[in-house]
Formats: structure tokens, sequence, C-alpha cells
């Protein structure tokens, strides 16, 4: 959770939470990692900023999206790939209750290079949480979350890895 979280976000993204599966399902199954083309970028955000600071909220596309787990096997809620054309860079949203009980992990991963970024918290707050972004520009982004609670590490859901194609400048 951040300070700047917006309660409509919550609601837009428990309205997916139901569709994860069949959704999830259907991009597992693409041959492809490469999204479909999307608007030009207008400013490119820098890796590990805040989404929200960076402006990404704006125009920002949900990629895919995969359920979390608790480490007893429990559902905990959803992990979202999100993009931005305008800024050029895709993080990871959890959509998820906070609570000191446990602490949430999100990973930000591009492809090749290896960069990874990671953002934890456990806190009561309002619910969702978010990790910083990495440009798409060079290569593919995925993100990774887990739930760390009493029980232990839970397993570890992860994306699709996608570099959605901006159309060149004239």
């Amino acid at each position: 959770m951040r300070e700047n979280s917006v309660a409509r976000d919550d609601l837009a993204l428990a309205a997916v939470d139901g569709l994860a599966d069949d959704r999830s399902a259907r991009f597992a199954a693409q041959a492809t990692r490469t999204a479909p083309p999307l608007q030009a970028a207008a400013t490119a955000a820098k890796d590990d900023t805040d989404p929200y600071d960076d402006h990404c909220k704006g125009d920002d596309k949900q990629l895919d999206w995969q359920p979390v787990t608790y480490a007893d096997g429990s559902a905990y809620g959803t992990l979202i790939l999100m993009f931005s054309p305008s800024c050029d860079a895709a993080w990871g949203y959890l959509s998820g209750p906070n609570s000191t009980q446990w602490t949430q992990h999100i990973l930000t991963h591009r492809d090749p290079g290896e960069k990874t970024l990671s953002f934890d918290y456990s806190g009561n707050a309002p619910s969702g949480s978010w990790g910083n972004v990495l440009s798409t520009h060079d290569g593919c982004v995925y993100v990774e979350a887990y739930i760390t609670d009493r029980h232990g590490n839970g397993p570890h859901a992860k994306t699709a890895c996608l570099q959605p194609k901006l159309p060149s400048a004239p």
C-alpha cells in the first residue's frame, strides 16, 4: 500500500478477481509473448520509480493476472501486470488485504538484462499494493508476488513476460 492509492482502483481491481482464472488460461495459451501495439509513449518512466508519481496511472492497462494464495493454500488476492503506454513501463499491482499479520512481496523483472525490483509491505492500510516500474523498451517485463505469514512463504504467482510494441514515431 502506498499513501496515494485510489479507492476506485481497488473497486475496479476487485471486479477482475473473479475473472483471473479464465483470463490467465487465455494468456498462458498464447504462443507469442508480445502484446498488441498501443499508442506511442509521451514520456518514458525511469526504472525503479513509483507509477503514481510518474503519472503512469492515466492510461494504464491490465496485461495479465494470476491468483495469489497464502502458504496454507487459502486465497489471498490477485497479482496484476500493469502497463502504461505513455510511460512505456510496466509494474505489479497486488490486489488483496493489507495487515501486520503478513508481508506482501512484489518483484518486477525485465528480461533480457536480469533486472529485478523488489517491494515488500506489511501494515494496516487500505487494500492494494504496487511495485515500482521497469521500462518495457528494452525487454519484456513480468511480475511475481508471494505472501509471507506465520506459516512461511506462500507459493510464488508469476505473470507472463510481455513487451508491448509501441508504434514508431513518424
